[in-house]
């Protein structure tokens, strides 16, 4: 595997007593990756990361692993009269100044921003506080970033830095295309706007057609290098020259996008205006957004590009190069492609829905469509002579918990429900039932139920009755809770895999006697799972806190490898998981031993109680020596997952969820179900 950067890492920074910064980079992460709350749509997938905790905890910044950093600093009052984080500040101006593709980009929440620190403050803020509104500085916010990013991607000097050179190379265009009966008039306001009212002039240059005028040879060749911004009036799509400015922009496999102002309607709509990004205008038409929604789709079409050669190159991937597609494939964009029998059509992520699948092979049926994240499990496949849908019959147990010390690496819960709705799409894309332990839900905020029943009804390969593709294991008395309702409506895509009680006799005592109690039944339920699952994927995890006999994460991971069941581990989240892999490294984590878990008296009282009744009834006590000691015996070649020692590793440090998917189908492939 070659040792190759990713295209882009985004850092998102906040002082912890800074109650809005949260609140901010949540956003910019559903912006700038994904909106784990809407996985049917599509995200950019730049990784954004977050760093905000007292200093002698903060992970430090990896400004080595991607080949464009982007560093965001909210900065409040309680920054500015926090000394440490003066020089923290100050560390990050600094590796900026060095490195060439490394920006930093401040922003004021309050004037008293300005006296952070000497080494930045001469640098451009962003000024929050000019703006009252919430939603007015969080689309500010996302405007500027989308610029600089859109600068930083296409090689151009920061915005800062061309004040006083205003002519500036455009990297693209904005093709303008408008009918000039009816859109005119939006098109030049827009153009008026953006050369006088934004930062932009020295970004794009503005193009208009005026009615009537030949299509040309200078025209194609200038929407060859254009991102294209239709205004889709009543008139638009009877004009023959609108019509062909569209379909030289999917000839070209350029980014479109259409801002909707129709008013009495079309007589017949343009059937090859679909599959792009498509804004309603308000009235009065909202300029920003539309051109914020452009840059967006500009830095999309940018990025896309250089992940998916990244990934390419990285995989040692054999795919021709004139099949990969900036936006998702349709019959159109198919038709400009030629000799495509026997090679794989590659478009961004997320995976296209079985019903277009169809649609598209009605063209040719030997075509195959992947994301990158798909390809190296497709080629793998075909190289081992396995059939795609042979995953079919293949449950896989997901171990997904949340951890104490997840903003200790950079990430918060947002992060972990990103890894876990994209994992779930891939496996099930790919035929896979998936098994999940405990409360389905996840987070009240966070409805994991409802996500997987909306993937298993888009990527249902059976294309008939929509089988049951989630198995919940629930131990009791915890099953005991589910509401009749709910059940009932997941019936068609979801099991509940109630495990009944050990000591069906127990009817209630002690405390410490319904934690024990509790500890045996979440480990029978653990037992059971694993006994009906053929894989193990696992990440994150408590390291205290937990009700069983181990941590839960611990646990599985035990008895899936002592049973010889293939397992992933991702540990760049830390938790229980990044122990786990510390271990099968040769190592003995201080958190693994019983000297730090009987630190906890409560869980010393269970631990006390347990090993006093194994004794009595002759089972197996809680030993934490020889789960380690079977750990560094194992070893990472022992985790039998189908990938490297190399691979595993970097699946254990990966926090890239593309890049973890691509890991896992890979490991998939190469394993013997």
């Amino acid at each position: 595997m070659n040792e190759l950067k990713t295209p882009l890492n985004i850092y998102v920074i906040w002082h912890p007593k800074f109650e809005g910064g949260y609140d901010y980079a949540k956003q910019l992460y559903a912006d700038f990756t994904r909106d784990v709350s809407e996985p049917l749509s599509r995200g950019l997938g730049i990784p954004v990361y977050f760093k905000s905790k007292e200093m002698n905890n903060i992970s430090d910044i990896d400004y080595t692993s991607s080949n464009n950093t982007l560093i965001i600093i909210f900065v409040d009052s309680h920054m500015v009269v926090d000394i440490e984080w003066h020089s923290y500040i100050s560390t990050i101006s600094s590796q900026c100044e060095i490195l060439d593709k490394c920006i930093l980009l401040p922003v004021a929440i309050n004037r008293a921003a300005f006296n952070i620190s000497e080494k930045i403050e001469k640098i451009n803020f962003i000024r929050l506080y000019e703006l009252k509104k919430y939603e007015q500085k969080r689309s500010y916010l996302t405007f500027r970033i989308a610029h600089e990013l859109c600068r930083l991607l296409y090689g151009l000097e920061r915005t800062s830095k061309v004040i006083d050179n205003p002519v500036s190379p455009a990297p693209v265009n904005l093709f303008i295309s408008h009918a000039k009966e009816d859109g005119v008039e939006i098109a030049k306001a827009l153009n008026d706007h953006i050369q006088g009212d934004t930062p932009l002039k020295t970004f794009f240059d503005a193009n208009d057609i005026s009615a009537g005028y030949d299509f040309s040879s200078e025209i194609e060749a200038n929407i060859e290098n254009s991102v294209l911004l239709v205004i889709h009036s009543d008139k638009y799509s009877s004009r023959e020259w609108c019509r062909r400015e569209i379909i030289l922009a999917k000839k070209y496999n350029r980014p479109i996008i259409v801002v909707n102002t129709l008013d009495s309607g079309e007589d017949r709509s343009f059937p090859y205006m679909s599959n792009v990004k498509t804004i309603r205008a308000s009235n009065p038409i909202n300029r920003e957004r539309l051109i914020t929604e452009t840059l967006i789709e500009t830095l999309r079409f940018k990025y896309q590009e250089l992940f998916i050669n990244y990934l390419v190159s990285k995989f040692n991937i054999d795919v021709n190069r004139e099949f990969i597609l900036s936006y998702p494939p349709e019959l159109l964009s198919l038709i400009f492609l030629k000799d495509m029998n026997n090679d794989i059509i590659v478009y961004p992520e997320p995976p296209l829905s079985e019903e277009e699948i169809d649609i598209l092979q009605r063209l040719n049926e030997n075509m195959k469509f992947a994301t990158p994240s798909l390809l190296p499990y497709l080629s793998l496949m075909k190289a081992n002579e396995k059939s795609e849908d042979s995953l079919s019959g293949c449950r896989a147990g997901i171990t997904i918990s949340e951890n104490e010390d997840i903003t200790k690496y950079g990430f918060e819960y947002v992060h972990l429900q990103d890894f876990m709705v994209e994992i779930a799409r891939y496996l099930l894309v790919c035929g896979v039932s998936l098994a999940y332990g405990g409360d389905i839900h996840y987070h009240h905020q966070f409805n994991f139920v409802k996500i997987l029943t909306d993937l298993v009804k888009t990527h249902n390969k059976e294309h008939k009755e929509i089988p049951q593709k989630i198995f919940n294991y629930i131990s009791y008395p915890y099953y005991l809770n589910i509401d009749v309702n709910e059940k009932a409506e997941l019936i068609k895509v979801a099991s509940f895999r109630e495990v009944p009680p050990i000591n069906k006799e127990f009817k209630g005592g002690t405390e410490i006697e319904e934690k024990y109690n509790i500890a045996l039944n979440l480990s029978n339920m653990r037992k059971v799972m694993n006994d009906e699952i053929d894989v193990r994927i696992i990440l994150g995890g408590k390291v205290q806190g937990y009700k069983g006999k181990y941590p839960g994460v611990l646990e599985e991971a035990y008895l899936a490898l002592k049973s010889n069941k293939p397992v992933f581990l991702l540990g760049a989240f830390g938790g229980m998981t990044n122990l786990i892999t510390q271990c099968l490294k040769g190592n003995t984590p201080d958190e693994i031993t019983e000297e730090f878990q009987l630190s906890n008296e409560e869980y010393l009282e269970l631990y006390n109680y347990y090993n006093d009744q194994a004794t009595k009834e002759g089972n197996n006590k809680i030993t934490y020596s020889e789960i380690v000691n079977f750990l560094q015996k194992v070893g990472i070649a022992g985790l039998n997952n189908g990938l490297s020692i190399e691979e595993n590793e970097l699946l254990f440090n990966t926090s890239n969820v593309i890049e973890a998917v691509t890991l896992i189908l890979k490991g998939f492939s190469n394993i013997k179900f």
